[in-house]
């Protein structure tokens, strides 16, 4: 049995492309991008959810934000003030979430321009939002393990 990739690593219109990419021109591998019907249809199909969960951070970060201000009118009332602490960690995580809710936008924005354009540019925007949600993701749970670890 061959193996499919060898023909791709020794054609020569395969080493022509990627010379001139290593240049910075990437206009000879715009069309060479190709997904089958079924992952195309998949990656549309996210678009939805994505938008879904976009809105859902933008009302709770709605939420900690109307949070904040009620923790800090009311530690100014009774508390003289005391819960500054309380209201900077509901601000860190709103700003959190916010990003992350502006992110997800962000790529169902892309998935939309990438469904009518299928162009390899549009595919690489999906992909480098969806890599920052995915890094914020990475490091909030890493700051969870260390947090549980320290029991804080």
């Amino acid at each position: 049995m061959e193996n499919p990739y060898d023909e791709v690593s020794k054609s020569s219109d395969f080493e022509k492309n990627m010379g001139r990419a290593a240049l910075g021109d990437f206009s000879s591998l715009s069309d060479g991008l190709e997904a089958n019907s079924v992952a195309q249809a998949e990656l549309y199909r996210s678009k939805g959810w994505v938008r879904f969960l976009s809105v859902i951070c933008f009302i709770y970060f709605g939420v900690m934000a109307v949070a904040a201000i009620w923790v800090t009118v009311m530690s100014l009332a009774v508390a003289g003030g005391s819960a500054f602490f309380v209201v900077l960690i509901i601000i860190v995580m709103g700003f959190v979430v916010f990003r992350v809710a502006l992110v997800m936008s962000l790529i169902s924005s892309a998935l939309k321009r990438l469904e009518g354009s299928r162009s390899f540019w549009d595919l690489e925007a999906v992909m480098g939002e969806n890599l920052k949600v995915w890094r914020i993701v990475g490091i909030l749970s890493l700051l969870g393990v260390v947090l549980r670890f320290l029991k804080l």
